[in-house]
């Protein structure tokens, strides 16, 4: 239901690089779930509505309108994002998830850990740490952990960074002309890499290979393609803020915990992606509230009920986020490195949240 005229609720959406948004987040769970005016769409804000928002068949990640973002029409990005797992609903997910989820798991929690703690020597990272030193890090090891177990070369990597970067920036809501321009060239780039390392894949890549060709899906080498692509969009950023909320969070708190300790109280907390939009395709009442085809939501994934109820800070539902153990494992590693080279807080003085509408990433300067 709409909220009552009169009364002012935080905006959901700001709340996500808020200073500490958590007590905005409290008053939205309140309300549970509600139409928000200002942004011409439904909220689901506390526990109860966030997990049946996000478990209800006829909410789906794009809309029927839409599946494709209107501003990357005829652009390399565009085909990729149509071939993403986290894109699509109905058969075609089910069947590329549960192969990327595989491909995924093949390579077990620990030996991700170990990849990634051997490569966080590979950023030059010299005393005194300067802090945007550290933010290219948090944005590369995500990166170049993925380049290792998909085989792509050493040399290749820190054009690498830039390009997943761009093509990031690029398929966020809200890109301006001349990123989404760049982000494409980037996808163009990306999309050769992985077409190269098809003829000598590493273990990751080669077990995605497998398993979406044994979905049975048409033109299982594009979708391979394109969903290797999209395993680094999916890291790139919710990994780097996991990796910078931990620090702020451990030089804060540097008696009270460890950096798993410290990584799994920011996922539990703030966790970096704040929220996630579903788009109705049929009439539904969620929450006693009737919601129509057409009509958009946005799910808060943080909030009061997350130590009781649901942990939705790698999602919730079908589109939960299959990389939820490599994340903690690549933030563990890069946290544990970082507090190791003696990194302070002088170096962080000076930071601001990444231009984001959903993800909560530090940039030090």
């Amino acid at each position: 239901m709409p909220f009552p005229p009169g009364l002012t609720l935080p905006d959901a959406l700001a709340a996500a690089t808020g200073a500490d948004p958590r007590s905005d987040y409290r008053r939205l769970s309140e309300r549970g779930l509600f139409f928000d005016s200002r942004l011409n769409c439904w909220v689901a804000a506390s526990s109860a509505a966030v997990s049946e928002a996000l478990s209800c068949p006829a909410l789906n990640v794009r809309p029927a309108s839409e599946p494709v973002p209107a501003a990357l029409a005829g652009t390399v990005a565009a085909e990729i994002f149509a071939g993403l797992v986290r894109m699509n609903d109905g058969p075609t997910h089910i069947r590329l998830k549960a192969a990327v989820q595989s491909a995924l798991d093949g390579i077990g929690a620990p030996a991700v850990l170990r990849g990634a703690r051997a490569l966080t020597d590979w950023f030059d990272l010299s005393a005194p740490l300067a802090g945007s030193a550290i933010t290219r890090f948090n944005y590369g090891l995500p990166t170049v952990v993925l380049a290792q177990w998909f085989g792509i070369p050493e040399r290749d990597w820190p054009r690498l960074i830039d390009e997943v970067l761009a093509f990031v920036r690029c398929i966020a809501p809200g890109g301006a002309p001349e990123e989404i321009a760049a982000g494409s060239r980037a996808a163009d780039r990306l999309s050769q890499r992985i077409q190269q390392q098809l003829a000598a894949p590493g273990p990751l890549l080669r077990q995605l290979i497998t398993a979406i060709e044994r979905t049975g899906l048409p033109d299982s080498a594009r979708l391979a393609r394109a969903n290797a692509i999209g395993l680094w969009f999916q890291a790139c950023e919710g990994t780097a803020g996991l990796i910078g909320q931990t620090l702020q969070l451990a030089l804060r708190r540097p008696n009270d915990g460890c950096a798993a300790q410290w990584v799994e109280q920011v996922l539990a907390d703030l966790p970096p992606i704040q929220n996630t939009r579903r788009f109705i395709t049929s009439d539904v009442l969620l929450s006693g509230c009737p919601l129509h085809a057409g009509d958009a939501l946005l799910a808060v994934l943080v909030g009061p009920g997350a130590s009781t109820g649901p942990n939705f800070a790698f999602g919730y539902g079908a589109h939960v986020c299959p990389g939820a153990d490599w994340a903690r494992s690549i933030a563990l590693a890069g946290v544990e490195h970082l507090l190791r080279l003696g990194v302070d807080e002088s170096a962080l003085e000076s930071w601001r949240w990444r231009r984001s509408l959903n993800a909560r990433v530090p940039e030090f300067d």
